[in-house]
């Protein structure tokens, strides 16, 4: 147990964290308060839906709203008649619906079971782009297709190692077999679940189909000449050089910042290394915490 002072520094770090979280969320609108009396009841909700979520918004008090739409291809900006369905996550409906409201991020694909609020009434309901829909109201949810997003997938892996996601809903999400699944969620440790958590995010970017928005396209289309005139020639490496501080464009994030970094960081390790008793008479180990891509260790294991 903390002493009585770190206790209370850890409570009051905690209300901090909460009243802070409470301050940058928006206060609930009105209309989402609360649920409907007449759908308050298990069985009426009794309609189920299935789609992918568009344009997330949180509010204080937990409640989540969000468009649910047939697909995520992009669409004008005049183009207001596109079907889609407001669905509202709230914790007096739903009581897993703090789980729920990090996973639903756009991107992902979601089924629901709920019902339309019966209240509606379209004289008196706000519009949205000169459309009058009333809101859907969710009590019970799953997670389908999880976004790509790295950090969302890092929090399902989170999840799963606490045991607060299911292994099929997991496995069904992430596009994995339940056999991988079983093993992501025995992952110990934070830094191995981050690794993987970056993997399962690129194959979920790759399988989800790109598009391009229509304006994007015709910028694309009104420039194409410019391709076959300025094509893109990346410079050729001199087999001299180090494949890990390859030449690059000038002005590139990797001429400016990344190696110069990695060429003084080798220059300082090196100097420490020849001091130790043991340079050369047997392999030294260097821990390098925070490695990321692993540029530096291999390119120190090279070096020295």
């Amino acid at each position: 147990p903390h002493p009585p002072e770190m206790a209370e520094f850890f409570a009051a770090l905690q209300a901090g964290r909460s009243a802070q979280t409470t301050h940058h969320l928006n206060p609930v609108p009105d209309g989402w308060a609360q649920p409907p009396a007449k759908i308050v009841r298990p069985d009426a909700a009794s309609v189920s839906l299935t789609g992918w979520v568009q344009n997330r918004r949180r509010y204080s008090q937990n409640v989540t709203v969000f468009n649910l739409v047939d697909d995520l291809a992009p669409r004008e900006a005049s183009d207001v008649d596109y079907a889609r369905v407001e669905c509202v996550l709230h914790p007096s409906l739903f009581d897993r619906s703090e789980l729920y409201k990090d996973l639903f991020a756009p991107g992902a694909r979601v089924w629901l079971r709920g019902a339309f609020d019966p209240d509606f009434d379209p004289d008196l309901d706000n519009t949205d782009a000169g459309r009058r829909y009333a809101s859907f109201w969710i009590a019970e949810a799953r997670l389908m297709r999880a976004t790509w997003r790295p950090s969302v997938v890092r929090h399902i892996l989170n999840l799963l190692h606490a045991r607060a996601l299911p292994l099929d809903e997991a496995s069904e999400s992430l596009g994995v077999s339940y056999a991988d699944a079983e093993r992501l969620s025995r992952l110990e440790n934070l830094t191995e679940r981050q690794w993987e958590a970056n993997k399962l995010a690129i194959g979920l970017q790759r399988s989800q189909s790109a598009t391009v928005a229509p304006e994007l396209l015709k910028v694309l289309q009104n420039y194409e000449t410019l391709a076959a005139s300025r094509p893109v020639a990346p410079p050729e490496p001199s087999p001299d050089d180090d494949a890990l501080l390859h030449p690059s464009q000038p002005g590139s994030y990797w001429q400016r910042q990344k190696r110069p970094q990695l060429e003084w960081m080798t220059r300082e390790i090196a100097r420490v290394a020849r001091a130790h008793p043991a340079f050369g008479k047997r392999p030294l180990r260097i821990l390098d915490v925070g490695g990321g891509r692993g540029k530096l260790a291999v390119h120190l294991a090279r070096a020295l």
